[in-house]
């Protein structure tokens, strides 16, 4: 049986527990640290070795031939299991019910220690775009586990938040840049979230904020913080309803906050002043049990044939 690999920044107090128990042994922990080592001189991080992507430049980056060979792979990666009456491929026109916490997630594309996606797709967009928004149905279902926050989904903002970037603190002079977002879920991570935007730049959203009934919502404003020497950090503001719930530097990443709703829809407004290295921002809540909330779309049809 081949030696099992194990990856590790570096040695942890459980791993020598391990070798002392029996659980692994030294030679397999070498192998391991080999294969760390032996990968990291192949990209010419250590020893001295010449780093063979160093002449790669940015406008390699995203390329048509590039996405050509990442979908051309995606395609190759599908393993169909079973096709029950041949409904697949659905035909043109289908319509379809999407939903899982996982259909509309921006973390769920990218991963675990992640660049910064130029276009990505969710499961629901992609969809969309094949089969046209009325023909689809999406709900985000329960959540992936006890206590787990997801994206506040489209549902909750019914017809879209008014998204407004401003050059520097949100809200202060005219807005450079107006659109409509479906939620908030962005990563801005050494990448601009629109066009024509400098590092530094201030973002409003405002719109109409319904549950799908009354109940007691936690809700997270997630900030991705900068990982490294990072002297300051973004700035939240939050209104929903009449209520302010938060404002002030996200100093530890995120800002938690509980939200008593009636179910009915109130106006509701985010500020963010993007001026350090923090990554991104996330809307996130952890809806009551047994709840979730459905875009109004044509009638469900299961597509037989």
């Amino acid at each position: 049986m081949a030696a099992p690999t194990l990856i590790a920044a570096a040695p942890t107090p459980p791993l020598p527990a391990a070798v002392r128990q029996g659980l692994v042994t030294e030679a397999e922990v070498d192998t391991a640290l080999i294969r760390a080592l032996e990968a990291r001189r192949a990209l010419g991080t250590v020893f001295g070795a010449a780093n063979p992507w160093r002449s790669i430049g940015t406008d390699q980056v995203d390329t048509p031939a590039h996405r050509a060979l990442a979908l051309d792979a995606a395609r190759k990666s599908i393993v169909l299991l079973k096709n029950d009456a041949n409904r697949l491929p659905l035909k043109p026109g289908s319509r379809i019910a999407v939903i899982g916490a996982d259909a509309d997630d921006l973390g769920v594309l990218q991963g675990n220690y992640h660049g910064t996606a130029v276009a990505p797709v969710t499961p629901l967009e992609g969809i969309r775009k094949q089969f046209g928004a009325a023909n689809v149905r999406y709900a985000q279902g329960s959540s992936l586990a006890d206590g787990a926050a997801l994206p506040v989904p489209e549902t909750v903002f019914a017809g879209g938040l008014k998204t407004e970037y401003f050059a520097a603190q949100a809200g202060v002079g005219a807005p450079t840049l107006t659109r409509t977002d479906r939620h908030i879920d962005i990563d801005h991570n050494r990448a601009s979230p629109a066009p024509g935007l400098a590092k530094t730049f201030g973002v409003r959203w405002t719109g109409t904020f319904t549950p799908p009934a009354a109940g007691t919502y936690p809700l997270v404003v997630d900030v991705p913080a900068c990982w490294k020497d990072c002297s300051t950090h973004d700035a939240v503001r939050l209104w929903i309803g009449d209520r302010q719930l938060s404002a002030g530097e996200v100093k530890k990443g995120r800002v938690e906050v509980t939200l008593a709703s009636d179910g009915k829809p109130v106006p509701f407004r985010l500020e963010l002043d993007h001026r350090s290295d923090d990554e991104g921002v996330r809307l996130l809540w952890s809806p009551p049990h047994s709840r979730c909330s459905i875009m109004p779309s044509p009638p469900l049809v299961t597509p037989m044939s």
